[in-house]
């Protein structure tokens, strides 16, 4: 796929990476923000090439972003989502 840039089309979705400590802005229903950035999902992306999983759970959900591009990059078959909700106020 090579080096992943700082906004992805995933069918309909515009997905941006937001990096940081500072919590990305609200997306729309259009632009959905990925609380992680390029490099550690690069990361991830190299391990799951690997592995090839058919099944995923993900804790700690913010916005989805993530979820959405895992699914679509790595075609998961089955995936768990646990959003865990708390007050966030930044850095």
């Amino acid at each position: 796929m090579g080096e992943l840039q700082d906004t992805l089309r995933i069918r309909d979705l515009e997905l941006r990476f937001q990096g940081g400590l500072n919590r990305p802005p609200e997306g729309t229903d259009q632009v959905i923000y990925i609380f992680k950035d390029r490099d550690f999902v690069s990361r991830e992306d190299a391990i799951l090439e690997r592995t090839n999983p058919r099944r995923m759970i993900e804790i700690g959900v913010l916005f989805g972003g993530s979820t959405i591009y895992w699914h679509e990059r790595h075609k998961i078959g089955k995936a768990v989502r646990f959003r865990q909700r708390c007050h966030y106020t930044g850095a």
